[in-house]
């Protein structure tokens, strides 16, 4: 982060920043920080989905599971 502010302060003349110093336009440089972020984003969003994914299967799993000891003990009570 200082080497970034250090060249934004040393290219600083008239309130332009001297991008060509560094030998790289703007443009490309946001735009790859802007892919960066975004899949970034995305690999965050898919662990997350994964782990949501992951307790809704449990708890319909359980949900069917108590369902159908429900209906055992229906079918055991009419059965008697």
């Amino acid at each position: 982060m200082d080497c970034c502010r250090r060249i934004r302060t040393d290219g600083v003349r008239d309130g332009r920043i001297m991008w060509h110093m560094i030998g790289v336009s703007f443009n490309v440089l946001s735009s790859r920080v802007l892919d960066h972020v975004e899949a970034s984003v995305r690999a965050h969003d898919a662990v997350q989905l994964g782990a949501a994914y992951a307790l809704l299967e449990r708890l319909c799993q359980q949900y069917m599971q108590a369902a159908l000891q429900a209906l055992q003990g229906q079918a055991v009570s009419a059965g008697s």
